[in-house]
């Protein structure tokens, strides 16, 4: 599996590259748009049921365009959607810097593509690339602003 260029809607690069629905288009190869979209299918369902207090509404139901920040369940609800699969990354503890991480990969983890969460950021890799919503084509990982983060939360990605 490679990494895709990100594609933008009919709207254009204003549409905003959150960092979720740029990671899953860099992922898929589908537009910033149509993952958003999925996400806040997911957010909506979501959102609406667990507040801790019982059912409530949203005072708005999240489009494409609202979505800004993202949970874990949306992402892997529209990988799932998009016909990807994903495997879980034990992570060290205590936690391990993005940099630490990229230097002692090896394996099937260097060849695969990873998404992951540094800093409160969704980030893809593959080989010694690290690409997201600053570098969506991509750059080495020594010189990515996200780096020194620590890694929260890792998911191997692959075709279904």
């Amino acid at each position: 599996m490679k990494l895709n260029q990100v594609r933008h809607a009919k709207r254009g690069p204003k549409l905003g590259q959150w960092c979720g629905p740029t990671a899953l288009s860099i992922i898929t190869g589908r537009t910033i748009d149509h993952c958003a979209k999925l996400c806040a299918e997911k957010a909506n369902d979501i959102r609406i049921r667990n507040d801790g207090w019982g059912w409530r509404d949203l005072k708005r139901k999240h489009t494409a365009a609202t979505i800004k920040g993202t949970y874990a369940r949306e992402v892997l609800y529209a990988l799932h959607k998009m016909g990807y699969r994903e495997t879980r990354v034990e992570l060290p503890i205590p936690r391990e810097s993005l940099l630490r991480y990229m230097r002692g990969r090896g394996g099937a983890e260097w060849k695969s593509v990873m998404l992951v969460v540094a800093g409160n950021h969704w980030l893809v890799l593959h080989k010694d690339t690290i690409a997201d919503s600053y570098r969506p084509n991509g750059v080495h990982y020594e010189e990515h602003p996200k780096r020194y983060c620590k890694l929260r939360y890792a998911r191997r990605i692959k075709k279904a």
